[in-house]
Formats: structure tokens, C-alpha cells, sequence
């Protein structure tokens, strides 16, 4: 950063305003997107609905088409992985998945098993490369 943006007064001046300039604009996109109008209680409760709407919609069906999964499943899986995997501070999501719609974890846990047998070593590792073993 020093070596584009000069040093000393002039780089941590040049720092101050890019984090401004960037809290600023996120704040404004995500006013703009709609959900930073919005409170965690208001957040938690669409979110309550969505995911009642989902597993209502998966049913007891292994994926959403049926018997064999199509781009939806795909589509569904980046979705409520990328909610209910990834930890968040309280784990709301995840809980919820568990206690109240077990078969969206179940269709999370099918997806992971028929296409990324190596989630965990993947995710542990960070290593997107995991069937390559290295000798």
C-alpha cells in the first residue's frame, strides 16, 4: 500500500479516507440492495419464511425435481449452504434448520455426499485441490 500511496502523514490520510469511503459505500449499497433498511428481528423473520417456504416446496422428495437433482437443486444448495454451513454468530439458521426443517439439512447433507465427498477435508484444509494428493 505504502509504495502506491506514499508514506508516513500522506499514507495513513490516504487509509482514513479509503475506510471511510468504503463504510460509506457499502452502507449505501446495502441501503440500495433493500436488506440494510431492514432489523435482525425483521432479517431473522423473512428469513423464517423463506426457509418454510423451502422445505414446504422440497417436501419429503430427496431434491427438489424429484428423484434426481437439476440446476434448481444446485442453485437451493449454494443458497442454504452458504446460510446454514457457514457459521454465524448464534448459529439462529443453523438451529432452526435442525430443529424445525430437518429435511432442508437432510437435502444439504445429500447434495454434500453426492458431489463433494471431500466437504470436510476441503473446508478444514482450504484446499479446493483435496483429490490431488501430494506425495
Amino acid at each position: 500500500f505504502g509504495r502506491y500511496h506514499g508514506t508516513g502523514l500522506k499514507r495513513r490520510m490516504m487509509q482514513f479516507a479509503m475506510k471511510r469511503f468504503i463504510k460509506k459505500a457499502g452502507h449505501a449499497r446495502s441501503q440500495a440492495q433493500g436488506m440494510g433498511r431492514h432489523s435482525t428481528a425483521e432479517l431473522r423473520k423473512m428469513g423464517v419464511e423463506a426457509l418454510e417456504s423451502i422445505s414446504i416446496f422440497l417436501g419429503d422428495k430427496p431434491y427438489f425435481g424429484g428423484d434426481r437433482p437439476t440446476t434448481l437443486d444446485a442453485t437451493m444448495f449454494g443458497h442454504l449452504a452458504g446460510t446454514l454451513v457457514v457459521p454465524s454468530s448464534d448459529g439462529f439458521f443453523m438451529k432452526l434448520v435442525k430443529e424445525t426443517y430437518p429435511n432442508l439439512g437432510q437435502f444439504i447433507e445429500r447434495i454434500k455426499e453426492k458431489y463433494w465427498p471431500d466437504w470436510e477435508e476441503t473446508c478444514n484444509t482450504m484446499n479446493m485441490n483435496t483429490h490431488h494428493k501430494k506425495e
